[in-house]
């Protein structure tokens, strides 16, 4: 059986698209490849999260099949990610498969940002939604919104907002195989302790409905959209999608400026560095 080598030596059987295994130290080669190129720092931590990332959405063998990354790039839209960013990421596994010898897993067609894009929620707009919730009085619909915006949790997850997972202050979503914890922010876990307390519920699923049931995406939905109107806040925009997005979004932008922040602070290092012993200036 003929046998075809891949650019970094893995063989495998020709006309037969194996699969890749994907390890840290595998990626630890392509990252100081990276390096030895002179990237720039900032990039390389870009690309070491969305590796890390798409290590995190594999199965537990690890290994990126034909296929995978069109999964990866459907969760990741779903998770409330734009287009743009979506396409950056897959952009940077590209590289990833192309350094070994593997563009037969790649991913070439870009997604359309104009046909994925849903209307973005600004910060502003975020807290007029909170405002009148306050002010009208519907904490549950406040903490909700909150809930959305402060920990990027997927509303089929909220039946995982159990009292307990709030004492601990970590809600765990995932699957037994794939686990994940979202971190509840200091502030937020305290008002939901308090309407934990006040609304009676020791223990279980914290936000129900009238009956004991959990709540259902449609009221969710309903909720944060009818309470648009008061708050002057476009309907569309009023879903826990765009409220996902919205969290996303804040991550990225502070991940970019800590980038920027550290590229700055190594030029002003080489820059005392050059004062002090450079050739020209020695």
């Amino acid at each position: 059986m003929k046998r075809t080598q891949g650019l970094k030596g893995r063989y495998r059987i020709a006309g037969e698209p194996a699969a890749m295994k994907m390890t840290p130290e595998a990626v630890s080669v392509y990252i100081a490849d990276m390096e030895r190129k002179g990237c720039v720092q900032g990039t390389i931590d870009i690309y070491k999260r969305n590796l890390k990332l798409l290590y995190d959405f594999l199965p537990e063998q690890k290994e990126i099949e034909k296929g995978t990354l069109q999964k990866w790039r459907a969760s990741l839209l779903e998770q409330g990610y734009t287009a743009r960013t979506v396409n950056a990421r897959i952009s940077a596994i590209n590289s990833y498969l192309a350094f070994w010898g593997r563009r037969d897993l790649q991913l070439v067609r870009q997604l359309r940002a104009e046909a994925y894009e849903q209307p973005e929620l600004t910060r502003n707009e975020y807290l007029r939604l909170l405002q009148t919730a306050r002010l009208l009085g519907k904490e549950r619909l406040y903490l909700l919104i909150k809930l959305f915006g402060c920990t990027g949790i997927a509303v089929q997850n909220l039946e995982r907002v159990t009292v307990e997972a709030v004492i601990i202050g970590e809600i765990q979503v995932g699957s037994s195989k794939k686990p994940q914890c979202i971190r509840l922010p200091d502030c937020l876990q305290r008002e939901l302790l308090d309407y934990a307390e006040r609304s009676g519920r020791a223990s279980g699923v914290l936000f129900v409905t009238r009956d004991g049931k959990p709540l259902s995406r449609t009221n969710v939905a309903d909720g944060i959209r009818h309470l648009c109107h008061d708050a002057q806040v476009p309907e569309e925009k009023g879903n826990p999608s765009c409220l996902r997005r919205l969290y996303q979004q804040t991550q990225d932008g502070i991940l970019q400026n800590i980038s920027v922040l550290i590229d700055q602070a190594y030029e002003r290092l080489l820059e005392t560095e050059q004062l002090a012993i450079g050739w020209a200036e020695g």
